[in-house]
């Protein structure tokens, strides 16, 4: 699945909705491809207050998403497709 995302929306889509229900049930076989090519497992981490913003994050807080599956930091970190690695 190809993530949808062109313009940053701080919303789920699609896209980053089965990536949620993936990373909730169990990632399995399945990561996420970054735009430059890198593999991730990324985890949403819903806001506690008000004042905080819910955001995927991966390998700690090393990658950090919008909702929409956008990079925070680089857009060559965007996530682009659901893959699966046997």
């Amino acid at each position: 699945m190809l993530n949808p995302a062109t313009q940053p929306k701080n919303e789920l889509n699609d896209f980053t909705n089965n990536i949620r229900v993936i990373a909730k049930n169990a990632w399995g076989k399945y990561w996420i491809q970054l735009r430059d090519g890198t593999l991730v497992r990324p985890v949403l981490q819903l806001a506690e207050d008000p004042t905080e913003e819910s955001a995927f994050y991966a390998e700690g807080h090393r990658y950090c998403w919008n909702l929409d599956g956008t990079s925070v930091t680089n857009p060559r970190l965007d996530m682009m497709e659901i893959v699966r690695k046997e």
